[in-house]
């Protein structure tokens, strides 16, 4: 029996025979001529839609960072090999990083680089030696040296201690230091971070320094030390108006208005215009500052201010004549002559046998009444005894 086909297309892949020719052979065979599609084959491969010979021409099997697709995928520099592995030096102060491709070039990232060699005892250059400094900087510093930059000094680092610069390390004794002190350094005051510091010699006044050095305040974490130091060159001298603590010689800007207060020891200490009144501190010490003296005078003093006389502070003395400065008083403080059970009750900041008082050189100088009566002797402790003649009821 003769197989039939049926009508449905055909596509046909064939060498050397035209689509004429394929229809007759089928047409004999079926006795149908279904509809067909002829694709003719040569023996260089299909003549429809055929597709340009490749150039690309592999250079081997791996991809390398160099631009060029390697391995002939259609794609550039993926998974090259030198991506991932370690770049840079391992020796002294310096730290490997790894490679990355970057547009066809080779970068090595998180790689810590050779630097500059100081006198540290660190190799930054990494050639395996160290703290060989810098020719064109001078030579090496020890702990002491004077120093502008910390490049020079052997310890690594120049210290700022009060503006007085020079070399210094960390440390936690004396013996540490070489012949320096081991203390907390101001210039991280309140940290309790401990450098070697230059040897000073301690005062209570400008009077226990050499020539050109001021006694000033050291602030520290447990104590205000008083340390003779030379201070910089544009220092405001005691009695100088002052904002900050810095700008004095002495390191010290206090009381109202604020102005530059030198520490002493007794009135040889104090610049012109001011007096040595003594003060105690939290620790219960007894320390001299240069103050402002207004005499017997409140017309010496500022609006709301009054020529308080405070406690006289004088190196090796048995008797001190009272000495007046100006203080601020409490808004509601009392006139002098008034009944009083406080000194900051009265706008002299003093009470004297339950009344409001002051010092005073002559009538004049006492008010609501007032007189200026004779001298008296008043028990300051310590041996010593302050002299004052004082405003009383007549």
């Amino acid at each position: 029996m003769r197989a039939r086909w049926g009508l449905s297309p055909f596509l046909l892949l064939v060498i050397g025979c035209s689509e004429e020719d394929v229809g007759k052979v089928l047409e004999a065979q079926t006795g149908q001529r279904p509809p067909i599609t002829v694709v003719v084959l040569t023996d260089a491969g299909p003549i429809l839609d055929a597709a340009p010979p490749s150039t690309c021409v592999p250079r081997g099997t791996t991809e390398t960072c160099n631009g060029v697709d390697d391995d002939c995928d259609g794609r550039t520099d993926e998974d090259a090999v030198e991506v991932g592995q370690a770049c840079g030096s391992a020796v002294g102060e310096c730290a490997q990083g790894t490679f990355n491709c970057v547009r066809g070039a080779l970068s090595c990232r998180g790689a810590v680089e050779p630097r500059p060699e100081t006198c540290a005892p660190l190799d930054l250059d990494c050639d395996g030696e160290v703290g060989e400094g810098r020719p064109e900087l001078g030579g090496c510093l020890d702990d002491g040296a004077d120093c502008e930059t910390s490049e020079r000094c052997r310890s690594g680092e120049c210290l700022d201690d009060l503006n007085d610069r020079y070399c210094s390390r960390p440390c936690e004794q004396d013996a540490d230091c070489g012949g320096l002190r081991c203390a907390e350094t101001p210039s991280t005051f309140g940290t309790g971070s401990q450098r070697c510091l230059r040897l000073r010699t301690a005062c209570d006044g400008t009077g226990d320094c050499e020539g050109g050095q001021v006694c000033q305040r050291v602030p520290r974490s447990d104590a205000d030390d008083q340390e003779c130091r030379r201070p910089p060159p544009d220092a405001l001298p005691g009695g100088s108006p002052c904002d900050a603590n810095e700008e004095c010689a002495s390191r010290g800007c206090g009381f109202d208005p604020p102005y530059c207060v030198d520490t002493c020891a007794g009135e040889a200490d104090c610049s012109e215009g001011t007096t040595c009144i003594r003060f105690d501190t939290a620790d219960d010490e007894q320390r001299g500052r240069c103050v402002r003296t207004c005499g017997e005078r409140d017309a010496e003093c500022a609006p709301n201010t009054a020529c308080h006389h405070g406690a006289p502070f004088e190196r090796d003395a048995a008797e001190v004549t009272f000495r007046g400065w100006c203080r601020a008083y409490p808004p509601d403080a009392r006139p002098v002559g008034q009944r009083c059970t406080g000194n900051e009750q009265c706008q002299s900041l003093w009470c004297v046998d339950d009344l409001c008082t002051k010092g005073c050189a002559a009538d004049l100088d006492c008010t609501n009444g007032t007189l200026c009566r004779g001298e008296r002797r008043i028990d300051l402790g310590n041996g010593v005894i302050g002299i004052i003649r004082l405003c009383e009821p007549p």
